[in-house]
């Protein structure tokens, strides 16, 4: 995904918080909701992982502000913001009746 965003392939990307969340927890811990995105072992603590990047994000204010901080050097949502995508057709996050807010991108 990242090489046709990087490529000029995407003009938009639509999609649920968790595409931001799941990236950004990648890109910062190597997990995905606590299991190794390299092995599939679970990871001692790993759980926690998910949380901790949600806050990274609120702590910087936003992905764009965590990509400026050099906290976050890669996945979709860097090459997404790096693209400026979200400048000429936004990329959106879209939350369902369940969720009461979206993560701030």
């Amino acid at each position: 995904m990242c090489r046709l965003i990087d490529g000029g392939y995407l003009h938009g990307l639509l999609a649920g918080n968790a595409l931001a969340v799941h990236d950004v927890e990648s890109r910062l811990y190597g997990t995905s909701l606590g299991i190794h995105a390299g092995s599939g072992d679970s990871i001692e603590g790993g759980h926690s992982h998910h949380l901790r990047a949600i806050n990274e994000v609120r702590r910087a204010g936003s992905i764009a502000n965590l990509i400026a901080a050099g906290r976050l050097d890669g996945g979709v949502m860097h090459s997404t913001i790096r693209a400026g995508i979200r400048g000429r057709s936004p990329a959106r996050s879209v939350t369902t009746v369940r969720c009461r807010r979206r993560s701030p991108t």
